[in-house]
């Protein structure tokens, strides 16, 4: 039902592709196995700019990607006009869906199983995540404050 609200998001028109209109997505530090609870990176790329924030959450919890979101858009120098995420539930969920309305932030996802769709922070999640902290496991808090220190 929710997903029903979020457009779907073809192609950034012109003026989305000045600055303030950022993709958004996770990266997974679950080294060789996927279960579990692991921490994630949450990349907030511009679209216009480059820009590009990132902050360490212990989990894909609604609150934890809610509040790195907030942190990112009360630190930005510019106004966060938009948002254009995957279809993950970290995303699209009650949490960011309301902050964005109250925010007055464009939310926009891309299709359904289409990888290229958001490749400026697809670019940036290789750039700088995967370069910066590889491929290791890390979960829980310990390994979070550890993560933060790389």
């Amino acid at each position: 039902m929710l997903k029903s609200q979020i457009p779907i998001r073809v192609c950034f028109d012109r003026h989305e592709r000045r600055p303030r209109f950022f993709e958004l997505d996770t990266v997974s530090h679950c080294g060789t196995h996927a279960c579990g609870q692991f921490c994630q990176t949450l990349t907030a790329t511009d679209v216009g700019s480059g820009w590009t924030e990132v902050r360490a959450i212990l989990n894909n919890a609604h609150r934890w990607v809610k509040e790195e979101l907030v942190g990112i858009f009360v630190q930005l120098p510019f106004p966060m006009l938009g948002i254009d995420s995957d279809n993950g539930g970290e995303f699209i969920n009650h949490q960011v869906y309301d902050w964005c309305i109250q925010n007055n932030i464009r939310f926009t996802r891309g299709r359904p199983y289409q990888k290229n769709y958001n490749c400026f922070v697809e670019q940036k999640n290789g750039d700088i995540v995967r370069k910066t902290v590889g491929r290791a496991r890390f979960e829980g808090e310990k390994s979070l404050s550890d993560f933060l220190c790389k």
